[in-house]
């Protein structure tokens, strides 16, 4: 089955990169490289396919436009991110756009890049504090709509790091906190062993959703705390917050524990009930 998933994943990439092929011909041919609407569609395109030659490539068609285009800009560096790039090639390709193609990075490049290293954990702390500099520099951190995106992402930076202290300082100073802001910096106590810290925070929390019940769950669980893990469960549903695959998954690995053999039987006959759409290897491993 994983042979026959990953033969069908090549093929559909391959036929999304011949169908940029065609696209990019058509550009070409039809001398609509000026047109910046078509470059930034293009551009999308190769960004989720993970095509950085070719995002390159798109990007200096429009190079006699200087500032460069944030908005081509930002999708190259999207680009960039999906390729898998390391985090000091990353700060490397960005600092690149902005001396010598002038972009003028806004909220949008700051999350992308925030977003993109911080996977890489504590190998990402140096860049991600240098970016920190740059986007204070910026005035992408000040109290306006745009900030929350980047500061939610800056968050994480510091929470793959296990640099809590940080990260709770850039989540103290949001102004405006949203759900996702909230979920992260709850995640992030998860994420470092602190459960303790984690119930206390999630008890903070103003509006708890399916995502901060799971994140609980799966904590308790993880960290040996199986009863506490039904408990909140059993309190999800007592608040009516539907719950989803991930959390049966963090149920069924606490009634593993718990031996807990009817919870577990319930668990399965409930997955049975809602279908397949509800299925995912981990969760079929779990039961």
């Amino acid at each position: 089955r994983c042979s026959s998933a990953s033969s069908s994943s090549r093929s559909s990439s391959s036929a999304i990169r011949r169908g940029l092929d065609q696209l990019h011909a058509q550009l070409l041919l039809n001398g609509f490289t000026h047109k910046r609407f078509l470059l930034a569609k293009l551009l999308s395109l190769a960004a989720a396919a993970a095509d950085l030659p070719r995002a390159e490539s798109l990007f200096l068609l429009s190079v006699p436009l200087y500032p460069a285009s944030p908005t081509l800009a930002n999708l190259l560096l999207r680009a960039a991110a999906a390729s898998g790039a390391t985090p000091g090639a990353l700060l490397a390709f960005f600092s690149r756009l902005v001396g010598c193609h002038g972009l003028r990075p806004n909220a949008f490049s700051f999350s992308t890049l925030f977003s993109a290293i911080a996977p890489a954990g504590a190998g990402a702390l140096p860049h991600g504090r240098a970016l920190h500099a740059r986007a204070l520099a910026g005035g992408m951190l000040a109290s306006t709509g745009e900030s929350g995106h980047v500061m939610t992402s800056l968050v994480d930076v510091y929470a793959a790091a296990r640099q809590l202290g940080d990260a709770r300082k850039v989540f103290d100073e949001m102004s405006t906190k949203a759900v996702a802001a909230w979920n992260c910096m709850l995640a992030a106590y998860v994420r470092c062993g602190d459960v303790d810290a984690a119930l206390r925070f999630f008890g903070e929390m103003p509006r708890k959703d399916a995502v901060a019940w799971t994140t609980v769950i799966g904590g308790c669980a993880n960290a040996g705390r199986a009863a506490e893990a039904v408990e909140l469960f059993w309190r999800m549903r007592k608040a009516r917050v539907k719950d989803d695959a991930v959390t049966m998954v963090a149920l069924l690995t606490a009634c593993a524990e718990l031996g807990d053999l009817e919870l577990g039987r319930w668990v399965h006959a409930r997955v049975d009930l809602e279908g397949w759409q509800r299925r995912t290897v981990l969760l079929d491993n779990a039961l």
